[in-house]
């Protein structure tokens, strides 16, 4: 019989029970227990996705069940205290990201880790997503060259229901949702910068408001001697196509759009006067999901991310090779939030964010 990772998991809430939970059917893991403040919800989630028991306390959970590692998908400020306890309890732990709300509570992660030995991998998804790891394995080839660029976008909408009361304009209430809009869901794009083009050296950023939300433009400078542009907005439309990315190389680039389209634009020769047509071996190679095809691969939770970054984790603790994602990236990403809180107009050296 395969193997499989004991596991407990704290959190029911939507985005567990929406996102994760249903990938725990494709990873080598078996669900033991379950913890959430609220008896019902941990008692229906159990029961909804085989888990054996229930419980409202984790510390009751850590010291009644035998487990490898957890899941702990709560939110930021709950994340650093359960994640610490874990780990010294000798687990291994998978943390939604954000994995806490300042440097100083991701440092000390950092330490507890490495102090137990135990992996905390922060759930980054989109490094997991098909198109952005095909991505970083073209751009890591000969064939590409040095990535010399990357161009990036992530944009949404927040109804006017999910912004809470209006606070005064300026006041430092405003910022802190701009704050939590960044640590939040931006995360996600300033992860990815580290993932393809490695450390941010330095950024200049500006920032526009309007109806209380924000507009970032951000000029990037990184450690390798590159270079990046990075725009995130929370006043596109709905119905607008939520990011993009863009890596150039050495007489290459890679695009991926909104996650399900990758176009890989190979080294060429320039095409024949009298035609846009190059050969065959220089065309652009184009991936994109099948989406009228009912297959797993198809799925959103395997395009987006999830799948993978759960498989991932239950995968690094069987092989004891620690995860891909974890929380020293966490750890940089938290950093680079606040580097982008340090008012705009004017060059921000990253390391000098303590």
């Amino acid at each position: 019989m395969d193997r499989s990772v004991k596991i407990g998991f704290v959190g029911c809430g939507a985005h567990a029970t929406r996102s994760i939970y249903p990938c725990l059917r494709h990873a080598p893991v078996d669900l033991v227990a379950v913890c959430d403040l609220v008896e019902e919800r941990a008692e229906a989630t159990a029961r909804a996705f085989g888990g054996k028991r229930w419980y409202t306390d984790y510390r009751v959970m850590l010291e009644n069940e035998e487990l490898d590692a957890l899941f702990v998908v709560v939110g930021p400020d709950a994340h650093p205290p359960i994640t610490i306890d874990a780990m010294k309890h000798g687990l291994h732990v998978f943390v939604e990201k954000p994995p806490c709300r300042t440097i100083a509570q991701a440092e000390e992660m950092v330490e507890v880790s490495k102090s137990t030995g135990r992996f905390l991998m922060v759930a980054f998804k989109k490094r997991f997503c098909p198109t952005y790891l095909r991505a970083r394995e073209i751009s890591s080839s000969e064939e590409f060259g040095s990535p010399t660029s990357m161009d990036a976008r992530l944009g949404l909408w927040i109804d006017r229901d999910r912004l809470g009361p209006s606070p005064p304009t300026p006041s430092a209430a405003l910022e802190d949702r701009f704050f939590m809009l960044l640590l939040d869901y931006f995360i996600h794009h300033l992860d990815l910068l580290r993932f393809f083009m490695g450390d941010v050296e330095e950024l200049y950023y500006e920032r526009i408001v309007k109806h209380e939300r924000p507009t970032y433009a951000v000029s990037l400078r990184f450690e390798t001697g590159a270079v990046g542009n990075l725009y995130m907005t929370a006043l596109q439309s709905p119905h607008s196509f939520q990011e993009r990315v863009e890596i150039v190389g050495e007489g290459a680039n890679v695009v991926i759009d909104n996650v399900a389209r990758l176009i890989y634009y190979r080294r060429a020769v320039s095409p024949p006067e009298d035609s846009f047509v190059g050969a065959d071996q220089e065309a652009p190679l184009i991936w994109e999901p099948a989406f009228s095809l009912s297959q797993v691969r198809n799925k959103v939770l395997f395009i987006g991310g999830f799948a993978g970054e759960v498989r991932h984790f239950a995968e690094s603790v069987l092989s004891g090779i620690a995860p891909s994602s974890d929380i020293l990236d966490g750890l940089e990403a938290v950093r680079l939030v606040y580097a982008l809180c340090q008012g705009p107009g004017r060059s921000i050296r990253v390391e000098d964010i303590r």
